[in-house]
């Protein structure tokens, strides 16, 4: 994982993320796949994600919530799963997230479990960062302040409580690979990838 120094100092920005293309039948995907707007699906939960999987090593992503009114359903997070597009029906997704009150969780399809950390609630204006280490099943979530300041951050080791749910639910995908994904509820709301 990067050190706490190097997570103070900025979010991780860069250019090597897109949207998944599937995000066009959701809303206005921007030509660069950089930035997406909701305009389909009013109060229905819709998972704008990456167009890529990852299977390995750390990956680092970055996004801001530019416009709209944000649910307290809508948060960031990664999932697990070894195909794209994701499944329609968000009761289907094995992941790891932040809601925007900023509590981290654990979806097992129909099952959430919420964990006692957390990072402060996201704004409009906010960039989100989400860490995952696939290696040692590690996620850490910052929140970087819209007007500035440093950032509330998060770790949260998530693979003891994916093998508890595991063992409870056999039919649970074992995979450790997954991509980027953040969940919208409003028509009018939108995210840019920094990362």
């Amino acid at each position: 994982m990067p050190s706490n120094r190097a997570r103070l100092c900025k979010p991780p920005f860069g250019m090597q993320h897109r949207l998944h293309r599937e995000t066009e039948t959701m809303g206005h995907l921007s030509e660069d796949a950089r930035q997406f707007r909701k305009e389909c699906f009013n109060g229905r939960l819709s998972v704008v994600t990456e167009d890529q999987i990852h299977s390995h090593g750390i990956v680092q992503y970055c996004i801001q919530f530019t416009g709209g009114e944000l649910s307290a359903a809508d948060g960031v997070g990664f999932i697990l799963s070894s195909k794209l597009p994701c499944p329609k029906n968000i009761q289907k997704i094995v992941s790891i997230f932040a809601n925007r009150t900023g509590r981290i969780c654990i979806r097992a399809q129909s099952e959430v479990i919420r964990s006692d950390i957390g990072v402060r609630p996201m704004e409009i204006g906010d960039w989100v960062s989400v860490t995952v280490n696939l290696e040692e099943s590690i996620a850490v979530f910052a929140v970087w302040p819209a007007q500035g300041g440093p950032p509330s951050t998060a770790s949260f080791h998530y693979g003891p409580a994916l093998d508890s749910m595991r063992a409870r639910m056999p039919s649970m995908p074992k995979t450790t690979s997954g991509y980027f994904a953040c969940v919208i509820k409003h028509v009018g709301v939108g995210v840019k990838l920094g990362s």
